[in-house]
């Protein structure tokens, strides 16, 4: 088994942590520097959370990976994509 935490700070700069157990996960790669890390809760449902700095509600820019018997890190995920403003963030001078 194995502990997935997801970390992200918001805007008004409290960080927000997600916790999943779960003893099978997959982490998949892009060009882009994002990364997804599927993760199964039972037989049917797999869930997929998104490792990147894009601004949405399924996002988180860490992840760290922690074996459940010893609660020691044993992988760190860090989003490597570019953080995009948003159109309206913009200033044109």
């Amino acid at each position: 088994m194995a502990r997935l935490k997801f970390y992200r700070t918001k805007p008004t700069g409290c960080t927000e942590r997600m916790v999943v157990e779960t003893s099978q996960y997959e982490i998949e790669e892009y060009a882009t520097g994002r990364v997804d890390v599927t993760y199964t809760l039972m037989p049917n449902d797999r869930r997929t959370v998104e490792v990147s700095n894009r601004q949405h509600f399924n996002s988180y820019p860490r992840c760290y990976i922690e074996a459940e018997s010893t609660g020691q890190t044993i992988d760190q995920i860090v989003a490597k994509d570019q953080l995009t403003v948003p159109a309206e963030e913009v200033q044109i001078a």
